[in-house]
């Protein structure tokens, strides 16, 4: 297991886009949800050094290798990778199935994964998981995340509860993260509205 650690200025990151299983591929779609982001975070089968490459033309990357990402140009990527951001910890792996039993008392706050090509958001003993899905040749799936946010009314309900608690824990220990936050909730409060 290789891992890398990164802490970030805590005034200088504000959004941070994540992405996944992109075999090969920067979707043109994918690339508005991207822009302005401060830093970008790849959680595997990214299948090419050019998909970094233009990545990183938008913001700094932090990416970690997937199953699918072999070769000369990805031995360097690590498996695991921990960012700290507003002292919160961020725990990158590529399949969930390598997370560690207990993030929580490793003082991991948010674990991002990739793997399954299916986006989810969920919380688990007080971490915050979250799968992007898959942004390769495929499958692009920003319109199916915002279908699973609008999955039935309970669901969306949910959601909404989980994410205002998400931003009260924000606002009180991490600042500037609570921006994030706001974002996921206008995102799920919008696709509410239109279901």
């Amino acid at each position: 297991m290789s891992s890398a650690t990164l802490n970030l200025v805590a005034s200088a990151v504000a959004r941070i886009g994540l992405i996944s299983d992109t075999h090969n591929l920067v979707r043109p779609e994918a690339l508005p949800y991207l822009k302005g982001c401060d830093a970008i975070i790849h959680a595997g089968d990214i299948c090419n050094q050019a998909v970094l490459d233009a990545l990183t033309q938008i913001a700094p990357v932090t990416a970690v290798r997937g199953n699918n990402d072999t070769g000369d140009w990805a031995a360097s990527l690590p498996t695991h990778a921990k960012l700290t951001v507003h002292q919160v910890t961020i725990l990158v792996v590529h399949d969930i199935a390598d997370v560690p039993a207990d993030p929580r008392s490793e003082g991991i706050g948010v674990v991002v994964t990739g793997h399954s090509h299916k986006p989810s958001i969920s919380e688990r003993d007080g971490v915050l998981f979250v799968n992007p899905g898959s942004a390769g040749p495929t499958a692009f799936q920003a319109a199916d995340f915002r279908r699973h946010l609008a999955g039935g009314r309970r669901a969306r309900q949910r959601y909404l509860r989980f994410a205002a608690d998400i931003k009260k824990r924000a606002d009180m220990s991490v600042g500037p993260l609570r921006a994030i936050f706001n974002q996921l909730i206008n995102q799920a409060r919008a696709v509410a509205a239109a279901a």
